[in-house]
């Protein structure tokens, strides 16, 4: 039977492939183990390829339920699924059960627990009783039955944590009854301790349930217990609810008060610096006489300095005004899955798509290559790309060989305003497309940009360090992964490029290697406004040089700062451009 929509299962979906176990072995199995002559589940498709991973085809298993209880002793003749709601309310009026038919799903569920615990009571020797308060902790008048009931009521009621053991202690007996075994349950001496009173010989508890699946006919001895799980399936799945909302506040909490902390150091080490800086007043005619003078001295130097500059401003004038490196034309080749743009000065930049594109205007994860060809045809560029993110760019003389090779990880994001919030939007599941990479203590550095630039201050605190150990990690990602398309909406447009090695080459021999390192930098300001800003930047920490027999000849150490200024488009092609600083 297909499941029907019903907002009262739909909760299903949620649930393990264990929990969903002990609701498909109820509508699967009788009390003798023996496979159910009127079962579907073990029929159908999704059970032969899925088998016991039940959440693969809940529904599978939530139609089950609906077609026993229309098939129930009092829906004999419809022939067809019913709600979940009214297999329920079904169970209830046949075992006598005073509710109010417009009450919540879960008032109608405690109403069926609080009657089976009452039976499973009834027979229940004296010193058990009296065991089963004091394990259970409750809060009674004597014990007997309906001072026990009470206090059983009113936890049930109350929703806590003493409601999701009632209906755990029922489940778990209706599972041995039915299945032969109890509930597969998460370790917690709580729960334990009252299900252990009613693990002994059957004869002595709960005769009157048992005789009421019987008297019922053989659908409500599925429907009824199939209830009982269902209410405990609901019951786990709430109370985890309440369990990561609780650890979502607990660790929001945490971060707030860590970014508080974080933003009075930043302040407290701005304040310090500014005090044993204080501020120079300029002189500004002074100012001019030493530019003027630094003018004068240039010129005797260079006399044609002038003339040049000049001349480079002319020609950045007539760049600005000429339009050859404008668009003439774009089309594209939905057979090549490539769009081609022609420039006006004839150069050609070809852009390269996945097999499976389909729209061409939102490709951007699906793009592969980019090439750049000159107005004689041959090759100036080539852009690589793995799911739409850079990870290689080669340039080409003019004789078509290769000049220079970039090569580039790709890292998180790169405007954080804080330590403290780095990765937020990716620690779900980015962990599937990045490997992992620590920085040193050392290498998160921190900054003040003043009026005269940028002023080391110090490192960030190792204290704080370990209360965000997630400051010192990079995450890099992998090759020739396989991504979700789902996924890739996520964080495409959230990454930026950098680079790890851009190796030199003459004559298709490699010359020079550049390598990269990567810090993380505190940027705070000097001015009135206090703000900080974190930001990856790079140091070109050293530079291999090559002999003609392609190995090292010698090793310069740099240790010089640059910092990605443009990772944008331009003119249809990646734009990284980088300027060193500090």
């Amino acid at each position: 039977m297909p499941y029907t929509y019903d907002a009262d299962l739909e909760f299903l979906g949620e649930c393990t492939d264990e929990e969903l176990k002990n609701l498909a072995e109820v509508l699967i199995y009788d009390k003798d183990g023996e496979t159910r002559f009127t079962e579907s589940i073990t029929n159908s498709d999704d059970y032969k390829r899925y088998g016991t991973k039940y959440s693969k085809y809940w529904k599978v298993i939530a139609g089950e339920l609906q077609e026993f209880g229309g098939n129930s002793f009092a829906n004999l003749f419809r022939g067809n699924g019913v709600k979940y709601d009214e297999v329920l309310s079904d169970v209830l009026d046949k075992i006598k059960v005073s509710y109010n038919k417009s009450s919540h799903i879960i008032n109608k569920e405690d109403a069926l627990i609080e009657k089976i615990f009452s039976d499973m009571l009834e027979d229940m020797p004296e010193e058990k009783k009296m065991e089963l308060v004091k394990d259970m902790d409750l809060k009674v008048t004597g014990f007997g039955n309906q001072a026990i009931m009470a206090a059983v009521q009113a936890g049930i009621r109350a929703g806590g944590f003493l409601s999701y053991q009632i209906t755990v202690i029922v489940a778990n007996y209706i599972a041995r009854l039915l299945l032969g075994r109890g509930l597969t349950l998460a370790t917690n001496a709580a729960l334990t301790k009252g299900l252990s009173l009613f693990i002994g010989p059957i004869g002595w508890v709960v005769t009157g349930v048992w005789t009421a699946f019987d008297i019922t006919g053989p659908a409500m001895r599925v429907t009824l217990p199939a209830c009982v799980i269902v209410a405990f399936l609901r019951k786990t799945t709430l109370l985890e609810t309440k369990k990561n909302e609780k650890k979502y506040e607990e660790e929001e909490k945490m971060e707030e008060d860590f970014i508080e902390q974080e933003k009075k150091f930043l302040k407290e080490l701005l304040e310090k610096y500014r005090i044993e800086n204080p501020k120079e007043e300029i002189n500004l005619e002074e100012e001019i006489k030493r530019i003027d003078e630094e003018m004068k001295r240039m010129e005797e130097e260079d006399p044609s300095i002038i003339e040049r500059a000049k001349e480079f401003f002319e020609n950045l004038s007539f760049e600005e005004d000429d339009d050859e490196n404008d668009l003439e034309s774009e089309e594209v080749n939905t057979e090549k899955k490539e769009r081609v743009y022609t420039l006006k000065n004839k150069t050609k930049i070809i852009h390269k798509y996945e097999e499976n594109t389909v729209d061409f205007d939102d490709c951007e994860a699906k793009l592969l290559k980019i090439e750049k060809y000159n107005k004689d045809g041959k090759i100036e560029v080539e852009c690589f790309y793995h799911y739409g993110l850079l990870k290689k760019i080669i340039y080409y003389n003019e004789d078509q060989t290769i000049n220079n090779i970039d090569y580039f990880d790709i890292y998180y994001d790169n405007e954080q305003s804080s330590i403290s919030d780095i990765y937020l939007f990716f620690l779900s599941k980015m962990d599937k497309y990045f490997k992992i990479k620590n920085l040193e203590e050392s290498d998160i550095k921190i900054y003040a940009n003043t009026e005269y630039g940028f002023e080391f201050l110090g490192n960030y605190p190792s204290d704080m360090i370990k209360a965000n150990k997630e400051s010192l990690t990079l995450k890099i990602l992998k090759d020739d992964i396989e991504i979700e398309q789902e996924d890739i909406e996520d964080f495409i447009n959230e990454l930026k490029s950098f680079p790890t090695v851009t190796e030199y080459y003459s004559n298709n021999k490699i010359i020079k290697k550049d390598i990269f390192k990567v810090e993380r930098i505190m940027e705070i300001s000097d001015s009135c406004i206090f703000y900080a800003n974190l930001s990856l930047d790079g140091v070109l920490e050293k530079t291999e040089k090559y002999n003609d027999n392609n190995e090292i000849d010698e090793i310069e150490e740099i240790n010089r700062h640059i910092r990605v200024v443009n990772a944008d488009f331009g003119d249809y092609l990646p734009r990284i451009e980088f300027d060193d600083w500090l």
